[in-house]
């Protein structure tokens, strides 16, 4: 696995808004991924009050109301996705626009797209300080973290699909994992084209890949890109793993769709994609990565065997203790 040369950032540098100065009322917009690579505009309303704290450690946050959206995919409509998450949203102000922060929480069956924005300043501020910090506590209040949409894609088919996924879970796996078999699709392995190259950078609003397993099978969760500064990029707006300081190989990728749900609607990426980087920090704020950085992979190789067929995998996991094992464990332990 390689980093890709096309691998640039749009560094388009942006204020952050103080938490002091949210204030309810104020207008913006966000940007996401809903198909393709180029992230498309929805609108955004700060709701009162004008600040409001969560979780331990203290943490302000931001809630906001979403409308508008692409045409064929309206806010009123797909309501807030899994995938979005991340997902950047810019405030009016007396001095300009500035950015909010990142789609971070909200609540399944919301009749009116409402969520909370993990702000910029507290996702900033926690990159800088985590260097010192060994763990911190998740944010847990009123709201939830948006299912992180996880996609698997391998060798197997149909009902041998779902028996692998159940084995994950199974597995002493860290965070929404325990959740995999009823959230994951089966991904649609996408075919790199290289004229993409051109056009396809890492930006805010990107959607990317946070891979666990690469290779002849892929195990990945799908966010967005919250901001991007010099080569350090920002997204999430909650942690992935919780992992603290970590490892894991970052694409950004084509979103085929994004699927409305009555419970939680979800992107549908392609698997595999563009490496770009690898992502360090995994903290109750969000990721941070480093553009262009080979992440530490390591190989696996085995057979799989059915009856009088077989056939050989290639991959490589993730090299971070706490979910290496296990994933390693539920793939070449898996039988047909």
């Amino acid at each position: 696995m390689s980093i890709n040369s096309f691998a640039l950032a749009d560094t388009t540098k942006v204020q952050i808004i103080k938490a002091s100065e949210i204030k309810s009322g104020m207008t913006g917009y966000g940007l996401t991924v809903f198909e393709g690579y180029e992230p498309q505009r929805f609108e955004a309303l700060v709701k009162g009050p004008d600040q409001m704290i969560i979780g331990f450690p203290q943490t302000p946050v931001a809630v906001v109301k979403l409308s508008g959206g692409p045409e064929n995919y309206q806010i009123k409509h797909v309501g807030v996705a899994s995938g979005m998450s991340g997902s950047p949203i810019y405030v009016n102000t007396e001095n300009g626009i500035k950015l909010l922060g990142a789609l971070a929480y909200g609540w399944r069956f919301n009749k009116d797209p409402v969520t909370i924005i993990q702000l910029a300043e507290t996702m900033y501020k926690g990159a800088e300080s985590a260097l010192n910090v060994d763990s911190q506590v998740s944010p847990q209040s009123f709201s939830d973290k948006f299912p992180q949409p996880i996609f698997f894609s391998g060798p197997f088919s149909g009902s041998l699909d779902q028996a692998f996924l159940s084995s994950l879970t199974q597995k002493d796996l860290p965070f929404n994992i325990h959740n995999l078999a009823g959230f994951s699709n089966g991904a649609i392995k996408g075919v790199i084209n290289e004229a993409d190259s051109v056009s396809v950078k890492l930006k805010p609003g990107s959607a990317i890949n946070v891979f666990l397993v690469t290779g002849d099978i892929e195990l990945f969760a799908n966010g967005t890109v919250t901001m991007v500064e010099g080569s350090d990029f920002w997204g999430f707006g909650h942690s992935f793993l919780g992992s603290g300081p970590t490892n894991l190989p970052v694409t950004v990728n084509r979103i085929i769709t994004t699927v409305s749900n009555y419970s939680s609607s979800f992107k549908y990426p392609e698997g595999g994609g563009y490496f770009v980087g690898t992502i360090e920090q995994d903290r109750f704020w969000g990721i941070k990565g480093t553009i262009g950085k080979q992440a530490d992979m390591i190989p696996l190789r085995f057979t799989l065997r059915n009856g009088d067929q077989k056939r050989e995998i290639n991959c490589a996991v993730v090299n971070v203790t706490t979910p290496t094992i296990p994933l390693i464990a539920s793939i070449t332990n898996y039988t047909l």
